[in-house]
């Protein structure tokens, strides 16, 4: 996710403002890529209930920008979020996080703990809990050509 963030950052600062935000001199580059940075290690920690990173990311950093500036800036940030959330699913898919360790269970223990154990490829769950993994939604086959048609009459 380190790459990705400065890749995040390398493309959206050449259109920081050199002025004063709000009246104040701090250091818009550092407060800018902390928000990067941020984001990104929370789309990887947290991608399933993180509505709009693009938005969030967007709004943090916006004030930094000028505003004939600010949609290109909103369109690299919702490229280099869409990348980021993509990867992560990649590896979500596989049992790991972007950072290489493995996946935990999402169900709680009778005790309400958390479960601890790794997961299922594939899942979001371990062995054990199986049964709480949501069925995927399986398209039915269509039968294209001659035989859908005679079916159909």
């Amino acid at each position: 996710m380190y790459a990705l963030s400065r890749a995040l950052y390398k493309d959206i600062a050449p259109y920081i403002t050199d002025e004063h935000v709000n009246g104040v001199s701090a250091d818009v580059r550092g407060n800018v890529l902390a928000s990067c940075e941020q984001t990104m290690e929370r789309i990887a920690d947290d991608w399933r209930y993180f509505n709009h990173p693009d938005r969030f990311l967007f709004e943090q950093v916006r004030a930094y920008f000028p505003i004939t500036e600010q949609l290109r800036v909103y369109n690299l940030i919702a490229k280099h979020v869409e990348r980021a959330l993509q990867v992560t699913k990649t590896y979500a898919a596989r049992g790991f996080k972007p950072d290489g360790t493995r996946l935990r269970c999402r169900a709680t223990t009778r005790r309400s703990t958390p479960c601890m154990r790794n997961i299922v490829p594939g899942t979001e769950y371990c062995p054990s809990h199986q049964h709480l993994a949501e069925p995927h939604f399986i398209e039915p086959k269509r039968v294209h050509g001659p035989a859908a048609h005679a079916d159909a009459a």
